[in-house]
């Protein structure tokens, strides 16, 4: 399974180390939350932490090998060493898992370059001309946020990872390129 590599961003607060299996995570809210190994209460795990892995997102059911440290509300996962595996979800408490956004993107994804044709962030969207040639790339705001920035200028250059979505084409992870 693939390691990665050390983030200095707690070095002040390194955590403990921990196993862990993701109970759930929303994608479009950026959060959710692992039941660690040793039976202690839950951890929060942000969206920040699975994108400094590398990852672009996270299923229910994953084992990891992570960092916990003391939160605002509680534990938290701080770094994300290693993703051991994955394995059958397990058991939630407290109803069922929150509801993903309505436009979830199918299929696999590519990873592609691309040039900002236009994005308002008033209305909270935009596209991008791809420049693999194929119909123009939908962003939304939240993948913006996911990713760190609130806003795409015209002409920017641009790194994003793709999937088919109910309308077309969707990135779902962007970077300045």
């Amino acid at each position: 399974m693939p390691r990665f590599g050390s983030y200095d961003a707690f070095s002040q607060e390194e955590g403990l180390p921990a196993k862990a299996q993701v109970k759930w995570f929303n994608t479009s809210k950026g959060f959710g939350f692992v039941a660690l190994e040793d039976g202690t209460p839950d951890a929060f795990l942000h969206i920040s932490v699975i994108s400094r892995a590398g990852l672009a997102d996270i299923t229910e059911g994953t084992e990891l090998l992570c960092t916990i440290g003391a939160g605002p509300k509680g534990p938290q996962v701080l770094r994300i060493v290693e993703v051991t595996g994955t394995a059958a979800p397990p058991e939630r408490s407290g109803g069922p898992a929150p509801r993903t956004r309505d436009r979830v993107p199918t299929g696999s994804e590519i990873e592609i370059d691309g040039t900002v044709k236009w994005f308002k962030a008033d209305k909270g969207f935009g596209f991008v001309l791809a420049d693999d040639g194929g119909k123009d790339v939908f962003v939304h705001k939240s993948v913006l946020r996911r990713c760190g920035m609130d806003h795409l200028d015209e002409g920017q250059r641009v790194q994003m990872r793709i999937a088919d979505a109910p309308k077309g084409r969707e990135a779902v992870w962007v970077a300045l390129a």
